[in-house]
């Protein structure tokens, strides 16, 4: 164990620096990555299919891999199964950040709201209307 690169108390490996995230940057970043064939995507042995839309003669619709369309092909070494699987990740990663990028935001914007609140409060009050803040913000209701 003594030979296993050591973590801080923020998790972040000697010699490393510390992971950030700025939402205006992930917000920009996720807005720059659109116009991509939708998901899902999937990794068939290093070549990435997304499903494709078929329209039956009855009018029905289905999403299907039987007439997939070809996203990429991964280079077949050591790991392109993984490198594969990530790829085919990539529409739900992207919603995950955008999911992601809108709770910090929604979280922001309460704890500006509680500080505009707690002013000139004393405080036990304070304390008081931070808690009921900030159970509101878990709930989902933006203050």
């Amino acid at each position: 164990l003594s030979q296993l690169p050591r973590a801080d108390a923020r998790g972040t490996r000697e010699g490393e620096k510390p992971m950030t995230f700025d939402p205006k940057e992930a917000r920009a970043l996720a807005e720059r990555l659109t116009g991509y064939t939708p998901g899902p995507w999937r990794n068939a042995d290093g070549v990435i299919q997304s499903k494709t839309k078929v329209t039956h003669p009855d009018g029905g619709e289905e999403w299907t891999f039987k007439y997939e369309r070809i996203i990429g092909e991964v280079t077949e070494d050591f790991d392109y199964i993984r490198n594969g699987n990530l790829i085919a990740a990539a529409p739900d990663l992207h919603a995950a950040l955008t999911a992601m990028v809108d709770e910090v935001e929604r979280l922001t914007r309460a704890i500006k709201t509680m500080k505009t609140q707690a002013q000139g409060t004393p405080n036990h009050l304070y304390c008081a209307k931070v808690i009921e803040t900030a159970r509101e913000a878990l709930k989902g209701g933006d203050q």
